[in-house]
């Protein structure tokens, strides 16, 4: 007599687990900890390992990035809710996570996205602000951000991934100026960017990837 599968309900109807999507973008313990459990299972009651992984991301991105990647999300929500309203739930979260994957495993711009953090001068340790996204044009390279984060130059240190650790990038900083209302949240562009010198773009940490021509032509290419 086979075992009996805690994760098979009693009426004979299979329960579906966490997609393969899903699980390759986390860490290989908390993905071992919660591929047999199933979505129904997850919905009820988050399962601990995932929890406490939610919970560290949360700490060190941030408010500010965990609002930027709501909203860079909330597309892949609304199309979801639009392509499957008759579908099961399992079905569509099983799509949303195979879409996922595709999106952090193929997309270029999650290679070039790189952390900001700011170094206060009063501070005992650099803080987590944001992320910005490595271009290079005209054979310069560039950091663009949003001009909220790059408005805590005036309280220390912006800093970048470098080959030995966090730097703060050197070279021509823009920010647009602020509304008539001198209220960033009225800006309704909120654009920064940094041209960074010729000494700061050889620092770079070796896992950041610089955006280049190619990138843009090449996707816009396949989905024509």
């Amino acid at each position: 007599m086979a075992p009996r599968n805690d994760n098979e309900p009693t009426d004979g109807k299979k329960l579906v687990g966490f997609p393969p999507g899903w699980l390759a973008i986390l860490p290989k313990k908390v993905a071992a900890a919660i591929k047999d459990i199933s979505l129904d299972e997850a919905k009820k009651k988050l399962p601990a390992e995932l929890a406490r992984h939610f919970e560290k991301i949360r700490q060190k991105v941030g408010s500010d990035l965990e609002v930027d990647l709501a909203r860079a999300f909330s597309h892949l929500k609304n199309r979801s809710a639009d392509d499957f309203k008759e579908g099961s739930p399992g079905k569509i979260r099983a799509t949303d996570g195979d879409i996922q994957g595709a999106i952090l495993h193929d997309n270029p711009t999650f290679a070039a996205t790189v952390p900001i953090a700011l170094d206060r001068l009063s501070a005992q340790k650099a803080e987590l602000i944001g992320s910005g996204v490595l271009i290079r044009i005209c054979d310069r390279t560039f950091l663009l951000t949003a001009a909220h984060v790059a408005d805590f130059k005036n309280e220390g240190s912006i800093m970048i991934p470098g080959e030995y650790g966090f730097t703060s990038p050197s070279g021509w900083y823009y920010t647009m100026n602020l509304p008539t209302s001198g209220n960033r949240d009225d800006d309704k562009l909120d654009v920064a960017y940094v041209c960074l010198d010729k000494n700061s773009e050889d620092n770079l940490h070796s896992s950041c990837r610089i955006l280049d021509h190619e990138d843009f032509i090449g996707r816009n290419r396949s989905h024509s």
